[in-house]
């Protein structure tokens, strides 16, 4: 199947040019390019923001559409595309499920703990079953908690939505149109209303919802798509710091041939600061694949600098960094946080998104489930997880750990965090 959408930014794969406007061709994201184990295709697929490969159906189509506007122009081909698209909308994938087979019931089978340092039990409840909360997405990515509505907001990136899932009320889609998000944001620093940032990476571009949270709509405000005059690569993950600053990543997994895609037009991949008045500003040009990104705290130390971790997914060296900031959010020093050796087996995932405990302790997505850390990079502990873990969010008092994982939300019960 194929999708005919509006163009926001360089399409991904084929596109025709009708009556004045570009259209985009994305093909159906089947539950079988992301197999749970990825095999030897997940390190393309990863690094292309998990697209699927071009297939000669594909082609074929690309083809089809080339000798019809040749024959035709291009009008007719966008009213035929209209056409096709509303004919075979029915055969999309099915949605995203809450009523799950029984082997997904909450379970103890599915989930190790593998502990090293017994402080790992004053974070971790190992007696606390996995949760399969729903199932069902192609790439689910980016939660973020709403303390105002008591949610969780996450994207699925190849389906281009954004879902809600609440503890009473289950999961609803909340953006049938995300501009293509990964990481969501939630500001609540310049008013009483929470505000929703997105990090639109198939788009290439940081966004803000024109809308409050409660009455969401796809209407979405740029706010930086360019460094120095050249477009990002495509803004990743983010964080917010009490000034209204938003530190975030730009990786190339939205392009659709990563680092060589002639439409990169950075020769970096940047770990940036964007103000509170929009002015963006490099913190790194020096990693590789940066990823997941966190602030051990919202406010500077009693030193008065910021600690801000950002995962690198690097196969070939994959590692957390730590970096120590002054309030002027420039680098004091950057030192590896915990390295891994390099990854051969990719299905088994790489250090992603990361979110920082009250008590400095860190937990992070990465190789075969969750790690946790504590401030100074030693590993406490690692929670296998069923299914590549992609991200995780809290809920507002660190009772519970929401995880996006592939095709599944997942929820883990913690040990109550001291405020």
């Amino acid at each position: 199947m194929f999708t005919l959408n509006k163009m926001m930014s360089r399409p991904i794969c084929n596109t025709i040019s009708a009556a004045g406007y570009n259209y985009e061709y994305n093909s159906v994201y089947n539950s079988s390019d992301y197999s749970s184990d990825y095999s030897s295709d997940y390190s393309s697929d990863y690094s292309s923001d998990y697209n699927s490969d071009y297939n000669s159906d594909y082609s074929i189509y690309g083809n089809t559409c080339s000798n019809i506007t040749r024959r035709f122009g291009s009008q007719v081909l966008a009213l035929l595309v209209m056409y096709c698209t509303l004919a075979v909308s029915h055969h999309s994938q099915a949605a995203p499920v809450l009523n799950l087979p029984e082997q997904e019931k909450p379970s103890l089978s599915n989930i190790r703990y593998e502990i090293f340092d017994d402080r790992a039990y004053e974070v971790l409840n190992t007696s606390a079953p996995l949760h399969t909360l729903a199932s069902g997405f192609q790439w689910a990515e980016g939660p973020v908690w709403s303390s105002a509505g008591q949610y969780l907001l996450f994207s699925d990136i190849p389906a281009g939505k954004v879902f809600q899932f609440h503890p009473d009320q289950g999961l609803n889609e909340y953006l049938p149109v995300s501009g293509f998000s990964n990481g969501l944001v939630i500001n609540t620093s310049d008013s009483e209303a929470e505000q929703l940032i997105l990090l639109q990476s198939r788009s290439r571009q940081v966004a803000i919802m024109q809308a409050s949270l409660d009455k969401p709509k796809g209407n979405y405000q740029r706010v930086v798509s360019q460094f120095n005059g050249k477009r990002l690569n495509s803004p990743n993950d983010g964080v917010l710091s009490h000034d209204g600053s938003l530190l975030f990543t730009d990786p190339p997994y939205g392009l659709a041939q990563q680092l060589n895609d002639p439409e990169k037009e950075l020769a970096f991949q940047g770990v940036y600061r964007l103000s509170k008045q929009h002015e963006l500003s490099l913190i790194d040009d020096s990693l590789r694949y940066p990823n997941g990104i966190a602030l051990a705290a919202s406010v500077p130390s009693s030193d008065n600098t910021y600690t801000l971790y950002v995962a690198a997914s690097n196969p070939q060296k994959p590692a957390w960094y730590q970096y120590t900031l002054n309030t002027d959010w420039q680098v004091i020093q950057r030192q590896v946080f915990h390295q891994l050796p390099p990854v051969k087996d990719e299905g088994r995932g790489l250090p992603d998104g990361l979110k920082v405990l009250p008590s400095g302790d860190v937990l992070a997505t990465g190789p075969d489930g969750l790690w946790l850390f504590d401030h100074s990079g030693k590993l406490l502990a690692k929670v296998h997880l069923p299914s590549i873990a992609a991200n995780l969010a809290f809920n507002d008092d660190y009772s519970t750990v929401f995880v996006t994982a592939h095709q599944y939300l997942y929820s883990l019960d913690l040990v109550k965090q001291p405020q």
